[in-house]
């Protein structure tokens, strides 16, 4: 038993190491010590004693471990292989109840699944956000725990504790959570862009593409709280963890779906239920191999930016009406 917590231990520590891509005067950068509480980085697990690897009954069962129920394909932003209209007899604009608001859908072509969206904004300034986590297969991404290990924590003598998830689990998070897709899956090979709108479709689906910062910083006016408020205001007022009260006021219900690494094991999972990370256009200004993202946690009704490794961080993807 000590011999297999001492091996769990190094791999732990190895991958950790060969995570991290941050740079070291990062204070966020656990090479520079233990963390502040306010960095939410996907290299941080915070010493959680849960990260959702363990596929909850809240968890809606859907898609196939291997696919998330999408339709196979070898393209991000391309369509299904198959000629058939799997959108056919759907009217856009169909509504259904989506954490405790009745919201319109649209259908995605290239598999068929079905999207509740809200508006955000008033007068000039209105955009149209998807209001759950992309859960189209592009090749590359993953559903939360497919393939690798989920870290669900730490025991009393600071080991990690990990699990293999099971099928239905991984079909679990992957429906409830959406997919997980590295930053060069999710921009579909584009180039990077700060532009209003970004211009840039990458994974989403025809009429919509993915944000960029300046997109995401428009959301929550800086005359009512700004991002010091934004996660509060953004997350679904369920499904956090040890959450400080969030409200969803605009129907947004953004998620914790977590983050994944594919440099360990297969795959390393980890913050479900605590943390989601959201991909955008941006990468970061001094450093290609670096690329922001939308970072927002269950102990805090801020949002936050940070910046993380471009091809094996694996985060989610909300996209925005063109």
């Amino acid at each position: 038993m000590v011999l297999r917590k001492q091996l769990f231990a190094l791999l732990f520590a190895v991958a950790l190491l060969s995570c991290t891509s941050l740079e070291l005067d990062n204070p966020c950068d656990r090479r520079n010590g233990t963390p502040s509480p306010d960095c939410y980085l996907p290299s941080v697990s915070g010493g959680s004693s849960s990260s959702g690897g363990g596929g909850s009954s809240s968890s809606a069962g859907g898609g196939s471990s291997s696919s998330g129920g999408g339709s196979s394909s070898s393209s991000a932003g391309g369509g299904s292989s198959s000629s058939v209209d799997l959108c056919a007899g759907f009217v856009n604009g169909t509504e259904r109840e989506h954490y405790g608001k009745m919201k319109k859908q649209f259908c995605d072509e290239r598999d068929g699944k079905k999207y509740v969206y809200v508006t955000i904004g008033q007068f000039t300034t209105t955009q149209t956000w998807m209001a759950e986590n992309l859960n189209y297969e592009a090749e590359g991404s993953k559903c939360y725990g497919e393939g690798g290990i989920v870290l669900l924590g730490f025991d009393e003598d600071g080991y990690p504790v990990l699990k293999t998830l099971s099928e239905e689990e991984v079909e679990a998070n992957c429906s409830k959570y959406g997919r997980l897709y590295n930053w060069v899956t999710a921009m579909n090979n584009s180039a990077s862009s700060t532009d209003v709108p970004s211009g840039v479709r990458g994974v989403c689906p025809a009429g919509w593409h993915l944000p960029s910062e300046a997109e995401w910083r428009v959301m929550v006016p800086s005359d009512v709280g700004g991002f010091s408020v934004e996660g509060k205001m953004l997350k679904a007022a369920s499904g956090w963890k040890d959450d400080v009260g969030s409200e969803d006021t605009y129907g947004f219900s953004a998620l914790p779906g977590g983050y994944g690494d594919n440099l360990v094991m297969g795959g390393l999972f980890e913050t479900a239920e605590t943390n989601g990370f959201w991909h955008i256009t941006s990468e970061e200004e001094h450093s290609s191999d670096l690329v922001k993202i939308r970072v927002m946690g269950s102990n805090t009704g801020e949002a936050y930016w940070n910046t993380i490794e471009k091809t094996n961080r694996l985060c989610s993807v909300r996209c925005v009406q063109d």
